[in-house]
């Protein structure tokens, strides 16, 4: 637990509550992080949460596919 809660304190010194997490992540990493971050009001996503490993592939590859913009101001 100890380390789930420096990776929240982490995320949450640089990030605003208007930053939404993605979490790409396997379950064991994202586990305790998420509800730490949740209840200091942050929005997180796991869009990968149900897929097997070969379909977590294939949606990373789509979607790198895809042109992004990725706005973080610190």
């Amino acid at each position: 637990m100890l380390w789930a809660e420096q990776v929240a304190e982490n995320l949450i010194q640089v990030a605003s509550l208007e930053i939404e997490f993605v979490f790409l992540t396997g379950k064991l990493y994202r586990q305790e992080v998420t509800p730490i971050l949740q209840a200091k009001g942050y929005e997180t996503k796991i869009p990968m949460q149900h897929l097997a490993i070969g379909q977590q592939l294939a949606w990373i590859k789509k979607e790198l596919e895809q042109e992004k913009q990725l706005v973080l101001n610190i």
